[in-house]
């Protein structure tokens, strides 16, 4: 696992932790290279419940739909 991108936003009053790192999925036939992007509800230094997860590196707009609306979902 490799880090390539995180950032905390904020909406109102809550925070979120956004991380998108590339990873090695095992599959059955072999070992593949991915993108992963997940967020989470964040609160005094401790990641919370895990609201988002994506196989594709949409990382920017998910900080962006957490600033607007506070929500992951499109």
């Amino acid at each position: 696992m490799n880090k390539i991108w995180q950032s905390y936003v904020w909406h109102s009053d809550k925070c979120f932790f956004v991380s998108t790192i590339s990873r090695n999925y095992e599959l059955y036939d072999g070992i593949y290279p991915g993108i992963e992007t997940m967020a989470w509800e964040f609160n005094n230094k401790v990641k919370g419940k895990l609201i988002y997860q994506s196989d594709r590196s949409d990382h920017a707009e998910v900080c962006q739909r957490l600033i607007d609306t506070g929500s992951a979902d499109e």
